[in-house]
């Protein structure tokens, strides 16, 4: 097509006793394909790669699927989380690194429930607290996670947090306010049912979850259109994930265009290995949007009835800049100020109280008396 990058098709296929030689060879074919040609390549075939690891061109003798099949029996959400960001994601992602928000981490999950390996913890906050801030459950490369099993089951939310940005609550209210006296339906996150697909499952059906996962989605993108601007007319996936489901949200700021996908299987009893490849090729691709996605026109996609998400359009334009131009990863935590409990000439600490008070008069009696420094 005219004014479109090239397409270069392969095809290949590797040995299931192949330790690493073939893949070492499909790198040194691809490598050989001129660069500054602008093409974009789609391989296919058979890569029989039920146990690899993406960070390196050889396949592991750790049995990735096993340890992933532990998921379904996870008994919390961060167990779950750690399971999937270690056997799922990070083995998909083009850096295969990734971090789990440590906020909720439990003291004794520092290691991987099903394989034992050190997992990697850390500070997932993203956004402008003025508008809206999040805390990922996962962040990979662009992209981010968040993994569900129980509603109910959270640790603190965006707005109990505290942070060092002038007047975020005053802020937030006067968005939302500007954003209903349009007269139209909802706030900012308000969702039209006739633009994205509905859930069947109960862990997706919760409005909370979908309406977090959409900004969360939303927010992420316009961060990295503004960490790479050239990257500006892709979409830009995250994923909401339960045990044995994933759903891909995706978002593209220049258009304005967000979509969410159907329910898709992590687990297939009759796929090699027990997994869906159909999910993990999914996933896969939309990890390494950067090598896959082109730009798409937007008479292409008006011809095609998929409309917009309308978010851009209900945002005041004092909104929408931030979003554009002020948004952050690492939020600055406030320093909470506490006041220290008073401490006796012995050493020890009370606190503010009747019976405090009564102690404290007790020991200071005891010291008058028994503990005195002697005169030199």
């Amino acid at each position: 097509m005219t004014g479109r990058k090239n397409l270069l098709i392969g095809a290949y296929y590797r040995p299931p006793s192949d330790k690493g030689t073939s893949l070492q060879q499909l790198e040194l074919s691809l490598s050989r394909i001129n660069q500054s040609s602008n093409t974009n390549i789609m391989i296919g075939g058979n890569f029989n790669l039920g146990h690899i690891d993406w960070s390196i061109p050889q396949v592991i003798p750790e049995c990735n699927s096993k340890h992933l099949g532990k998921v379904t029996v996870a008994t919390s959400e961060a167990e779950n989380q750690a399971i999937l960001a270690h056997h799922v994601f990070s083995k998909l992602a083009p850096t295969a690194k990734y971090v789990i928000d440590g906020r909720c981490a439990p003291i004794v999950l520092k290691k991987c429930p099903a394989c034992k390996a050190d997992l990697v913890y850390g500070d997932t906050s993203i956004g402008n607290p003025a508008y809206w801030h999040g805390y990922p459950d996962i962040l990979l490369d662009r992209s981010t996670c968040t993994v569900k099993v129980d509603m109910d089951e959270s640790c603190e939310t965006e707005e109990t947090q505290e942070y060092e940005w002038p007047e975020p609550v005053a802020k937030k209210q006067r968005l939302l306010e500007q954003t209903n006296d349009t007269g139209e339906e909802g706030s900012i996150l308000t969702l039209k049912p006739d633009i994205f697909t509905t859930c069947e499952d109960q862990f997706f059906k919760t409005e909370i979850t979908l309406r977090q996962s959409f900004a969360q989605t939303i927010t992420n993108a316009f961060y990295q259109v503004k960490q790479k601007p050239k990257l500006q007319s892709l979409c830009f996936p995250s994923f909401l994930t339960a045990d044995n489901k994933v759903r891909i949200i995706m978002y593209n700021c220049e258009q304005d265009r967000l979509y969410i996908s159907k329910d898709m299987y992590l687990f297939d009893t009759l796929c090699d290995h027990g997994l869906n490849v159909g999910t993990i090729v999914s996933i896969w691709l939309a990890l390494n949007f950067e090598n896959f996605q082109n730009e798409v026109d937007e008479e292409d996609l008006t011809a095609i009835a998929l409309k917009k998400s309308s978010f851009q359009e209900k945002l005041p334009d004092t909104a929408l800049s931030v979003y554009k131009h002020q948004l952050y990863r690492h939020l600055p935590r406030k320093r909470k100020q506490t006041e220290h409990p008073p401490r006796t000439t012995l050493g020890v600490r009370v606190l503010k109280s009747k019976y405090a008070e009564s102690l404290l008069e007790r020991l200071e009696s005891l010291d008058s008396r028994f503990f005195k420094t002697p005169y030199k």
